[in-house]
């Protein structure tokens, strides 16, 4: 249930993107952050992990960031208190000062 979720958010994204791009910087800007989402990256590394697997990571003290993109009302029901967490509602994650704040190495 959790992957349908994530694809069709992500779907929604990717479609949302697709309705935008007559605006050439900001396909030239979703090309440029989907475009490194190949079948065998996200096969290395994928974008999501399971509850479990972030407590493994944890355990291990490997570096990572969360990111929530939940609304600030969902994030006042409950929200992670990992360092390193990233709070940027999904209708905000690709404004340019969002898209700055994420880093390119984790």
């Amino acid at each position: 249930m959790k992957r349908l979720t994530a694809g069709l958010m992500l779907g929604a994204v990717l479609f949302s993107g697709l309705s935008l791009a007559y605006d050439k910087e900001l396909a030239k800007r979703f090309d440029g952050m989907f475009s490194q989402m190949t079948p065998e990256v996200l096969k290395q590394r994928p974008c999501q992990v399971t509850p479990q697997q972030l407590l493994e990571m944890a355990k291990k003290k490997e570096e990572f960031v969360v990111l929530d993109v939940r609304t600030p009302a969902e994030q006042a029901v409950v929200a992670p208190t990992w360092k390193n967490t990233l709070y940027i509602p999904m209708h905000e994650l690709f404004k340019e000062e969002n898209l700055n704040k994420l880093p390119r190495d984790k």
